[in-house]
């Protein structure tokens, strides 16, 4: 399970997702956040940060390392290495498809729950269990990171070499869950009869 980049990445996910699942339960609790809002925080942003930093130092096997920039296998008991490419990556295109991928994720993830929660209390199923909100966020990020967001990453993102053809992809998948959770935001606001608001999109 746990061999080559993408099963190494998915050990560092479980470790960042127990910590986001924690998190998300003390803001939703102890804050004025709506889960959706505490998701978006916890995992969306904490999360994804704590996942990046993990991919990097434990799980990418080959980095690109100047001043050739030739693609190099690196130990992963040489985290000086690691983590010097870490720090620099983050003005380098590698956050930034980064970056593009948590947008993908937060948008379908974020439609995801609102459409699954409000399903299950149109049908009454566990309103009464005060966790079911939480698993149920947990559960999304989970099955979201496992079908495309570990491949996307190891794949697309964290990659030197360029590939025209995943940029175009990712470029109509994001601006695709853009649309769709533009749309039911203002679907949602129209049915409560606001005027649409960027902080709509959270809550």
């Amino acid at each position: 399970m746990f061999e080559g980049e993408q099963g190494k990445g998915v050990f560092g996910y479980l470790i960042a997702s127990i910590v986001a699942y924690v998190l998300n339960i003390i803001f939703s609790t102890y804050t004025t956040l709506t889960i959706t809002q505490s998701t978006f925080l916890s995992i969306y942003i904490i999360g994804n940060i704590l996942i990046y930093s993990s991919d990097i130092l434990f799980a990418k096997e080959r980095f690109p390392l100047p001043p050739s920039h030739r693609v190099t296998l690196v130990p992963y008991s040489d985290l000086s290495t690691r983590a010097s490419w870490l720090l620099h990556s983050l003005y380098q295109k590698y956050f930034f498809r980064f970056l593009i991928t948590v947008v993908i994720d937060t948008m379908v993830g974020l439609t995801l729950l609102r459409l699954i929660l409000q399903k299950l209390d149109s049908l009454n199923i566990l309103t009464k269990w005060k966790y079911r909100n939480f698993v149920v966020a947990w559960g999304v990020a989970a099955l979201t990171y496992l079908l495309y967001l570990s491949t996307l990453r190891f794949q697309w993102a964290y990659q030197y070499q360029e590939n025209p053809l995943m940029n175009i992809l990712v470029m109509a998948w994001l601006s695709l869950a853009l649309l769709i959770s533009a749309t039911g935001v203002t679907m949602e606001q129209k049915k409560e009869g606001e005027t649409p608001k960027w902080r709509g999109i959270y809550g």
